[in-house]
């Protein structure tokens, strides 16, 4: 049994990864005045390298976790996401600050493949479904958390919400001090790479693809959507995305008794149902209080994902394969959000934010019906207990 400090270690680990590019997003402005005569495209990198080098990176560092002790892997990844995300705290050069966010995503992938594949080591059946949707949460209610602190101290000055990062120094301490998980010796000599299923794990990257593409044309397009249709500022987009992510982290919470009772199957069409319910109510509704319940019945949808995929793919993957299972499902996850703006943004210009939205929402919606019916037509899923 992990003891509480343990627990506690995995999950502040976890939330490292969704405070890697937002904490910095309040400053970006002013940023962009004290590097006065540069590109602004550059400065608005800072906030989205990290996220490509994510995705680029996730499923190599998955195959080095697997090879090596996880807990040292998120030690090390702890340590370099200290010393790269706080770079702005002394550098001033735009050129080195890029490389540091640059080297900030590869510590983010070593960290969050490291944290999932020591929870499936670390726990079982139920118990391992209970986690994992208690981490989701985790990473939410920190999300609004970093996200709310960044703001306060780029108010101060722009090199505050770097020091933000170094909240990851006691994380590094405290993974040294993790117990051996105790498959990790025996699953690493036992397992081939036979073992696994790559075909089905790819196939929930790809899910995790399609579904960021539809739920990050909320916080990538809305916040134009309300300035046009509203007149309504900055603080009236920041309250809707963390409506949106708050619902998500409560229905994180109850994730383990969810996929239970409903089996893994139903709950990716429910993600994609809800995902398309809310965008597509963006797109219909007239005032900021429908926006706000839009965006919540959205975010349900994002707490379902990232707990449902993790424990599937954890679950269908050889203990000794499952950092780099991890991997593509983080993959997945980081690419959609590149490719959101990619996609909306097109559909935006040619049609306007409400079609678009309606468009984009109504297809997810289909996805997800078709999907839940299929789960509702297979026999339940039994979670296993290993």
């Amino acid at each position: 049994m992990l003891s509480r400090t343990g627990r506690l270690t995995l999950l502040a680990a976890s939330s490292l990864t969704v405070m890697s590019s937002a904490t910095i997003a309040p400053a970006l402005p002013s940023m962009q005045r004290h590097f006065e005569g540069s590109d602004g495209a550059w400065v608005r990198l800072l906030l989205t390298l990290p996220g490509l080098a994510i995705a680029l990176l996730a499923i190599p560092l998955g195959r080095v976790v697997d090879r090596l002790d996880r807990r040292q892997v998120l030690a090390a990844g702890a340590a370099v996401y200290a010393l790269t995300g706080s770079a702005g705290l002394w550098l001033d050069d735009l050129t080195w600050l890029l490389v540091s966010r640059a080297l900030l995503g590869v510590s983010v992938a070593a960290v969050m493949t490291s944290a999932t594949a020591l929870i499936a080591d670390y726990f079982d059946g139920m118990e391992r479904g209970r986690f994992l949707g208690i981490q989701a949460s985790f990473m939410s209610f920190g999300g609004v958390l970093f996200l709310l602190l960044g703001g306060w101290l780029a108010e101060q000055s722009w090199r505050g919400p770097y020091g933000v990062y170094l909240t990851a120094v006691p994380v590094m301490v405290l993974a040294w001090m993790l117990p051996k998980p105790r498959l990790a010796t025996a699953s690493v000599a036992a397992s081939t790479e036979g073992d696994t299923p790559w075909l089905s794990v790819f196939g929930l990257g790809f899910a995790a693809f399609l579904a960021m593409i539809v739920f990050y044309t909320i916080p990538v397009q809305v916040p134009f959507d309300l300035e046009r249709r509203l007149g309504l500022g900055g603080t009236a987009a920041g309250l809707a995305i963390a409506v949106g992510t708050l619902s998500g982290g409560l229905v994180s919470l109850v994730f383990g008794k969810l996929v239970v009772r409903f089996g893994s199957f139903f709950l990716l069409g429910a993600t994609f149902f809800a995902m398309g319910l809310g965008l597509g109510g963006v797109g219909l509704v007239s005032s900021y209080a429908g926006v706000l319940v839009a965006i919540a019945v959205g975010g349900i949808g994002m707490g379902l994902m990232m707990p449902n995929l993790s424990q599937w793919t954890v679950r269908l993957a050889a203990p000794a394969h499952r950092a780099t299972a991890i991997g593509v499902v983080v993959m997945g996850v980081f690419f959609g959000q590149f490719a959101s703006p990619l996609v909306s943004h097109p559909l935006v210009a040619a049609i306007g934010g409400p079609s678009a939205f309606l468009m984009l929402g109504g297809l997810s919606s289909a996805v997800g019906i078709v999907v839940s019916l299929r789960g509702l037509l297979m026999e339940p899923v039994a979670q296993p207990s290993s």
